[in-house]
């Protein structure tokens, strides 16, 4: 007979990795079981009967039907032309479309037909919706509204003509420090403008932020969102997406405005170095280095990356919250008073209120007293000369 304390560890643990699965991309979804369960058959089936039972997973066993349900130039809630298909994911289909009443582009997010019933996914769709417009900012997206037309749920949100980082990182392999700190400091703006709504993101990640054309930066995907007036994840449970989680998150512990700091410095590390810090053969192995590991400094990984950025970035990666940046609006004052060629702003001021001036400011002054003392010098010489 089995140990009655074995069975609930097993099934606690069984839960522990379905929480986890269920958050993931569906692609992501199988290859993440096999590895997170180590071989274990007895409990990787335990966690696929939950997935099985539980509505918000049904696109883990299902084909996603949502993107056969509107078609490119089909008309949708007598408003909405669809011009594109942009993706799909575990609970929706994205669409790029025209809207004819405010002529615009919009994208249109349409819950899976088989999902529409979950209270949870619903719970989520609106509370992307009731969280994101309470920000207003232009390095946060806008959701305009959210409908249903013949029974098909959506959200509608401005446009962004552009990538995200995921893709320019796939791209370029990685960013140098002038290319990555206007980034940064839009990244920490958009954030920043999140936690002063109360906002805690719970899911930074380059998937979820865009640039366009004209190197505006975008905080998208507020569906995990939490504010602070909330209840915060409940002890055990982990949401997000576990490769950009914190420690904290990662152990299933509540979690506040520093878990999404950390999740900043993996982003800034990943734009600098075109890696992450913690990579394991595996994602157990991953979770581990994350929680027990030191990374290894971005300026270790790549000597072009300034000392003082690559010290940002390690401080936002601290393991243990009480030392790390308490907000974004900390670590982009850091950022602010970068006294580097990287900036050329004349004033600014850190965390630390150490005010510094930029080289080219420092040279002017320097060039006004050297003007200012031949001008005096001359015109002692010439008192002299009359005397």
């Amino acid at each position: 007979m089995d140990n009655p304390d074995n069975t609930q560890q097993r099934l606690q643990k069984a839960f522990e990795i379905f929480g986890e699965v269920v958050e993931l991309p569906v692609g992501d979804r199988d290859s993440y079981l096999r590895d997170r369960c180590e071989g274990d058959a007895d409990l990787q089936q335990q966690v696929v009967d939950l997935l099985a039972h539980d509505q918000h997973a049904i696109s883990f066993l299902t084909p996603m039907l949502a993107v056969g349900e509107l078609g490119v130039g089909q008309s949708f809630a007598n408003r909405y032309e669809i011009r594109e298909v942009l993706g799909e994911g575990g609970m929706a289909a994205i669409y790029k479309a025209w809207d004819g009443e405010l002529d615009r582009l919009v994208v249109i997010k349409v819950i899976h037909p088989s999902l529409a019933g979950s209270k949870k996914v619903l719970r989520r769709f609106k509370q992307e919706l009731l969280l994101t417009r309470q920000i207003t900012h232009e390095n946060v997206i806008r959701i305009f509204d959210i409908g249903n037309c013949d029974r098909i749920k959506f959200i509608t949100m401005e446009y962004i003509d552009g990538v995200d980082l995921k893709k320019l990182l796939i791209d370029r392999g990685k960013f140098s420090a002038r290319e990555a700190l206007p980034m940064m400091r839009q990244i920490c703006q958009g954030l920043h403008a999140a936690h002063e709504k109360g906002v805690i993101h719970r899911d930074l990640k380059p998937q979820n932020i865009m640039r366009e054309s004209n190197g505006r930066i975008v905080v998208t995907d507020f569906g995990i969102a939490h504010s602070d007036a909330q209840r915060m994840t409940a002890t055990g449970e982990t949401i997000g997406t576990p490769e950009y989680m914190s420690p904290e998150q990662a152990k299933g512990r509540k979690i506040d405005r520093r878990s999404d700091v950390f999740s900043l410095g993996l982003v800034f590390y990943e734009l600098l170095t075109g890696k992450l810090p913690f990579k394991g053969a595996n994602a157990v192995e991953t979770k581990y280095k994350r929680v027990n590991e030191t990374a290894l400094a971005p300026n270790a990984v790549d000597k072009t990356i300034p000392p003082q950025i690559s010290h940002i970035v390690m401080r936002c990666l601290e393991k243990d919250p009480s030392q790390r940046y308490p907000t974004a609006a900390a670590v982009l004052l850091d950022l602010d008073a970068l006294d580097s060629p990287l900036r050329a702003r004349p004033d600014v001021r850190g965390v630390h209120g150490v005010k510094s001036l930029s080289l080219s400011w420092k040279a002017v002054i320097a060039v006004s007293v050297v003007i200012i003392v031949i001008l005096v010098l001359l015109l002692l010489r010439r008192y002299f000369s009359w005397t």
